[in-house]
């Protein structure tokens, strides 16, 4: 394994990620930490490697001892990493996922539909919805690809969050909601993350809940978007498995 062969490479101080998928969650194990000045950082998933870090003298060195050995080919500057497309601009990075959701247009037969400007209705009743059952493993098939698109579109995390709610019991109605959240991303295609390389290294987060929205079981769904500097680095939607008595409390 390369964790293995790393303290035998002289590289015991790099701090490497770890990626494994794990029921559809991404587990990251940080085995070594060093210095905030100089950090070299190495993401793994299979057979794919990412080698960056603040001084590029060290990057290819540590691309160099790893290529004697492993069988590997340095293929330049970063330009797609699981589905995930990077681009540059002066100060910094853009990542999309562009590629990905047009796959899933032409998987799904909705390469040529209307666009929609928002991915939820405001008053949408997804819960009390009653409608035609539908296939629950073609409607899983298109929310799961949903909920990995969400990697970089922080918008569409709580509607996605929503639609996987009737997974096990989806109806057209659920469906057609679906469908709307392709119909958004669809005139959003181009829709980017950014990562900015100068910024402050302070820590701001953002959170909001709604008290009581689920009529059927009265939970609420709390969401919230954790800054570094100026770049938004985590973010989630999730529905809560208690009930509260007051909106304070949730």
């Amino acid at each position: 394994m390369v964790s293995n062969k790393l303290p035998e490479l002289g590289l015991r101080d790099l701090v490497y990620f770890y990626f494994i998928l794990v029921s559809n969650a991404v587990d990251l194990i940080l085995p070594y930490s060093l210095s905030m000045m100089q950090k070299e950082l190495l993401l793994l998933y299979v057979g794919d490697i990412i080698v960056t870090g603040s001084n590029s003298r060290q990057i290819g060195e540590v691309a160099q001892k790893l290529g004697h050995e492993f069988a590997m080919k340095g293929l330049g500057s970063l330009s797609y990493f699981l589905g995930i497309e990077v681009s540059y601009f002066p100060r910094g990075i853009h990542l999309n996922k562009s590629k990905y959701a047009n796959d899933l247009f032409r998987k799904v037969d909705m390469t040529n539909v209307k666009i929609v400007h928002t991915p939820l209705a405001q008053k949408h009743g997804l819960q009390e919805a009653a409608g035609k059952a539908v296939d629950p493993s073609a409607y899983k098939s298109i929310v799961e690809r949903l909920q990995y698109l969400t990697l970089t579109r922080a918008d569409i995390t709580h509607v996605v969050n929503l639609a996987s709610q009737f997974m096990q019991n989806p109806n057209s109605m659920h469906l057609q909601e679906v469908k709307r959240i392709l119909r958004y991303v669809k005139g959003t295609i181009n829709h980017r993350l950014r990562i900015i390389s100068q910024s402050s290294f302070r820590l701001h987060g953002f959170s909001n809940a709604d008290w009581t929205r689920c009529t059927v079981t009265r939970r609420y769904t709390t969401g919230y978007g954790i800054y570094l500097g100026a770049n938004c680095v985590s973010w989630s939607s999730r529905k809560q498995n208690i009930v509260v008595r007051s909106s304070a409390e949730a």
